[in-house]
């Protein structure tokens, strides 16, 4: 590396190492410029930019790794994070390049049958991951992503593939065997076996807990600086102050597993939506105005624009759907960033999802968060975030009032052709016949509603935690104990 390409390095590494998302992008454009043969470096920097939300360089820093590189495991971390950037269709196009001469064919099926999962093709999908396994027997997140390929009572060889896995993961490391216990609850789940389903469930969830620990304090202290100084007038009075467009996005907000899901993919079923997921960008905007609560906003405006901080978020928007159409952000903990969000885009209709607390806490329990969510590992934990949760809806009920339509998941799937017009109405969207069968929407889905948003809606699920109310009880008696002193 030459000394000038050793200076833009540094200058590379010291604004990332402060933060400064800018002054970052800035650097690493000056570095692509240089031509620079960085080899590996490229990697890191790819994935740095990638959690920045800088779409389009993390896939330009990947293809400058993988072609110095120039072997067949790096195009298949180039197709990883092009799948990661929701670009599939590269990513799997990436992947039959290397087909024939790939050296680890595991991570080569694994990866192109998360893709095809993601993309509603259940056949490839199902083909690609029987493969996966087979190379890489050991590998609890394979077990885990077999099972989510729907409903697996008529599926007698995925059953058989993950069942007789038992002796063999019996030995596994402690993460490995916990996916593994979450595909065998699965399994048993989908089989009628309640009994062993749950102890499956409450065994991986022991596991992970150990690993990923629920800290109580700090998801209380975060709860607090959500709603921290945020009254309806200075959300109004930030928002007089932005005089650009803020409408693009649809905000869905809501617990995990309470609908989010099904209400983003009925709303990409609209001509006039481009796109939607699990963003995760505001925090960008939290990180560079210094914090969630109005005092950080307060201290951050007095030296900004608050259209800046509109402009960052509308731009890490566009950087992952392009320049046209509506789009909607499903982020996990909207509501801790609800504030800032609802003040800087003015515009920007607001939808929460509930559904029925015992249904919810069920379905977090029994569901493997990759990314991890360490309260959904334990009953007791889980009541303690939702009781959270609970405070914070009716904190932003209060504040933002008609601009938060709540939704409840057992009236949209019992009555959609009263509640999607709502929804829509409230989006500022015309009602069109498309959104009522959103199953034929065919985007990239990559959430745990994989295989149920595939499905015409319907009201399977509502109710579905009765059959293991008496497992929940230490759930029950903490959500109880908890509501009761609020």
């Amino acid at each position: 590396m030459s000394s000038a390409d050793q200076k833009l390095a540094a200058k590379v590494s010291s604004t990332l190492g402060a933060g400064d998302r800018r002054g970052f992008k800035r650097a690493v454009i000056e570095l692509m410029k240089s031509k620079s043969s960085l080899t590996s470096g490229w990697k890191s920097l790819s994935e740095r930019l990638y959690e920045f939300g800088e779409i389009d360089l993390a896939c330009k820093a990947i293809t400058l790794y993988a072609h110095a590189v120039n072997t067949p495991g790096a195009q298949i971390e180039r197709a990883l994070m092009y799948a990661q950037c929701a670009r599939p269709g590269d990513a799997l196009a990436m992947l039959e390049v290397v087909e024939k001469i790939v050296p680890d064919i595991a991570s080569h099926a694994y990866l192109r049958g998360t893709i095809a999962l993601n993309l509603g093709l259940q056949e490839t999908a199902k083909a690609a991951l029987i493969v996966a396994n087979r190379e890489r027997p050991s590998s609890g997140q394979i077990y885990q992503t077999l099972s989510m390929l729907g409903s697996l009572r008529n599926q007698p060889d995925i059953v058989e593939i993950i069942i007789g896995a038992k002796p063999r993961m019996a030995t596994a490391s402690n993460i490995d065997r916990a996916a593994y216990l979450y595909a065998l609850g699965k399994t048993y789940d989908d089989l009628g076996e309640t009994d062993r389903a749950f102890a499956a469930f409450s065994e991986g969830a022991l596991l992970v807990s150990q690993i990923r620990r629920y800290d109580p304090i700090a998801d209380a202290v975060q709860s607090q600086a959500a709603i921290s100084g945020w009254t309806a007038s200075r959300i109004e009075a930030v928002g007089r102050g932005i005089k650009l467009s803020t409408n693009r996005p649809i905000i869905v907000a809501g617990l995990p597993r309470s609908g989010s899901t099904l209400a983003e993919h009925i709303l990409t079923s609209h001509s006039a939506v481009t796109g939607g997921g699990e963003l995760g960008r505001f925090v960008q905007v939290a990180d560079e105005v210094g914090g969630v609560d109005f005092s950080a906003f307060d201290l951050w405006e007095r030296s900004h624009p608050a259209s800046e901080a509109s402009r960052t978020y509308l731009y890490l928007i566009t950087q992952r759907f392009g320049n046209n159409g509506r789009v909607v952000d499903k982020t996990l903990a909207a509501s801790r960033y609800l504030g800032l969000l609802a003040a800087v885009m003015p515009e920007a209709p607001i939808v929460w999802m509930c559904r029925n607390p015992l249904d919810t806490a069920w379905s977090c329990f029994s569901t493997w968060f990759s990314n991890g969510l360490p309260w959904s590992w334990s009953q007791e934990a889980i009541a303690q975030h939702f009781a959270l949760e609970d405070r914070l809806l009716g904190y932003w009920e209060t504040v933002l009032g008609k601009r938060l339509k709540v939704v409840r998941y057992e009236d949209l799937v019992n009555d959609k052709h009263r509640v999607i017009p709502e929804i829509l109405e409230h989006s500022g969207l015309s009602v069109e016949q498309a959104v009522f069968s959103p199953e034929a929407n065919q985007r990239l889905v990559a959430t745990a509603s994989v295989s149920q948003v595939r499905n015409p809606i319907n009201n399977h699920a509502v109710g579905r935690a009765q059959r293991y109310a008496a497992h929940l009880q230490p759930f029950i008696d903490r959500y109880q104990a908890l509501f009761q002193s609020t």
